[in-house]
């Protein structure tokens, strides 16, 4: 009489247990770091509450003639100026009753285009239809300009 001989389900069990917790413990440690994640923008620091938007952002690269622009709170409208230089108001592009103002070197204006390597900007700003105070609010950021 012959002896049916039962077959192993897996030929090595040891090795199918260490695959499942190594594969069970990558799951587990991929969920941990999903969990811990910092995914907050960028991790710079936020603007002020009277600055919704700037560009370039601090320290981006752009080209040496380029849009410099602030989009400050609606009810504010400003000035600005950039490595010292004060640009004329008529140099400005501004859309009053939004807080846009934007600058964008070229011929015949005060700068016909940034400076390679770091350039600050800073904007005096005050409330929507009231004259420019002596000592008005200002915020400034750099950015880097190239070829």
């Amino acid at each position: 009489m012959a002896v049916a001989r039962r077959t192993r389900v897996f030929e090595h069990p040891g090795r199918v247990a260490i695959v499942t917790i190594t594969i069970m413990a990558t799951i587990t440690l991929g969920a941990i770091l999903l969990h811990n994640a910092d995914t907050s923008p960028g991790g710079r620091p936020q603007l002020p509450a009277d600055v919704e938007s700037i560009s370039p952002e601090r320290g981006e690269l752009t080209g040496l003639v380029d849009d410099v622009t602030i989009d400050l709170n609606d009810k504010l409208q400003g000035d600005m100026a950039i490595d010292g230089v004060q640009i004329p108001d008529d140099q400005l592009d501004t859309i009053p009753g939004l807080g846009v103002i934007s600058f964008r070197p070229g011929p015949g204006k005060e700068l016909t285009q940034f400076r390679q390597g770091y350039n600050t900007v800073v904007v005096h700003y005050w409330p929507l239809g009231k004259p420019r105070p002596t000592n008005p609010t200002t915020y400034s950021w750099t950015f880097r300009a190239a070829a």
